[in-house]
């Protein structure tokens, strides 16, 4: 799928496994600081997806959204392999 990718699960956004440039790795305590509401540079990774910046988004549960900051995507896919759910949706419409 198109990047530039967010992938819910921190090992498949790794340099060497995630094929598109650029790649967020989400640090361990970042979970932690969002909902302490330390400010992120564009409001996070959540930030950048509200606003349509990634051509694909692969979310777990984890990583889930809302569906109010989903607007610009659109739900395409889902694979259960019985230990992770994973949700791929693409952005609709032009790059921002």
């Amino acid at each position: 799928m198109p990047g530039p990718a967010f992938v819910g699960d921190p090992y498949a956004n790794l340099p060497w496994v995630q094929r598109f440039s650029p790649h967020f790795v989400i640090a361990y305590a970042y979970q932690d600081d969002y909902e302490a509401g330390v400010p992120f540079e564009d409001g996070g990774w959540q930030g950048l997806a509200r606003q349509g910046y990634f051509a694909t988004l692969v979310l777990t549960q984890e990583f889930s959204l809302p569906p109010s900051m989903l607007q610009k995507y659109k739900f395409v896919d889902e694979v259960n392999d019985g230990e992770t759910d994973y949700k791929f949706y693409r952005r609709i419409g032009p790059d921002p």
